[in-house]
């Protein structure tokens, strides 16, 4: 099984950022530069994992629900609002947090996405013991 991953928001990472490749065999990854919340109904309805680099959406529980196959979910930290948060767990989606402006300088966001490929390839190892990462 091929796990979908999208990054929304690109366009918050300084020129010259690239996230690590995963460790995963089978993976698709998509990025987009500009985020909308339509854009993440629009292009993330199908994602397993789903990234949101800056800040702007308010994740909540209407526009987790609109995400049918979301299982995990790495967002700055204002995005997430409380009836977000209580969706996502009964969901059973696994959520992570990054702080806002980690962003900013070339060495800040090379470490950020070092550490959200770092994320998602524990949530993949973690997922494929227990059998079911989508």
């Amino acid at each position: 099984m091929t796990i979908k991953i999208v990054v929304m928001g690109r366009s918050a990472l300084p020129e010259g950022v690239e996230f690590p490749l995963l460790e995963a065999a089978r993976y698709s990854w998509e990025e987009y530069l500009q985020l909308t919340r339509q854009d993440l109904v629009d292009r993330c309805w199908r994602a397993d994992v789903v990234v949101i680099l800056g800040g702007g959406i308010r994740i909540d529980g209407e526009l987790l629900d609109n995400l049918g196959r979301l299982k995990l979910l790495i967002i700055p930290t204002s995005a997430m609002v409380q009836t977000g948060r209580e969706v996502a767990a009964a969901r059973g989606i696994v959520l992570r947090e990054h702080s806002e402006g980690e962003d900013r300088d070339i060495g800040s966001a090379q470490a950020l996405c070092t550490r959200i490929s770092a994320l998602i390839d524990a949530w993949l190892s973690d997922s494929c013991a227990t059998g079911s990462p989508s």
